[in-house]
């Protein structure tokens, strides 16, 4: 059975790319249910599921119980090229508190994208809605080749407009 080859896994740091392999040393003999939320399909966003390997080699595979079957890697298995449309997938967010807890920033996270196939003078620009003059740009080089790129688009105090703040 072939494996998934796109699939991270959630540590604390964020989403981090992992093989079959390594996912299996760190939860030995044991199905990880897609309902666990710890490993996700870079492609399509969704949950997958690491086999036990009771019967064959474990591997990642997507639920046969997904709302959307429409996976390019699960519809024609490993090993073939990918297109990837971003309008057809939502990006996650994360919120990274302040060491001093005073602030909180948001990154966007971007899923991987083979970056010897982008053109080299590749720009990212990303406004935020509801903020006319304010705009974030990335180049080509910003990007991580092997895992989810998470982008800076914001900053603000903890209790920013919050009634009775004393920050």
């Amino acid at each position: 059975m072939a494996s998934l080859t796109h699939v991270c896994m959630w540590s604390e740091n964020g989403w981090k790319r992992v093989t079959a392999e390594q996912a299996a040393r760190l939860h030995p003999g044991e199905t990880v249910s897609a309902h666990s939320g710890l490993f996700m399909c870079e492609l399509c966003g969704q949950f997958v599921i690491l086999t036990d390997g009771n019967i064959k080699t474990r591997y990642f595979k997507h639920s046969a119980y997904e709302k959307s079957k429409d996976c390019s890697e699960r519809t024609f298995a490993s090993g073939v090229s990918v297109s990837y449309a971003s309008q057809e997938h939502d990006l996650p967010i994360r919120i990274i508190i302040s060491a001093s807890s005073s602030s909180y920033r948001f990154e966007v996270g971007l899923v991987r994208a083979p970056i010897r196939l982008l053109g080299k003078s590749l720009r990212i620009e990303i406004k935020p809605k509801g903020a006319s003059d304010l705009s974030y740009v990335f180049v080509r080089e910003r990007l991580n080749d092997n895992g989810i790129t998470y982008l800076p688009i914001g900053e603000r105090r903890r209790c920013e407009g919050a009634p009775g703040c004393t920050l």
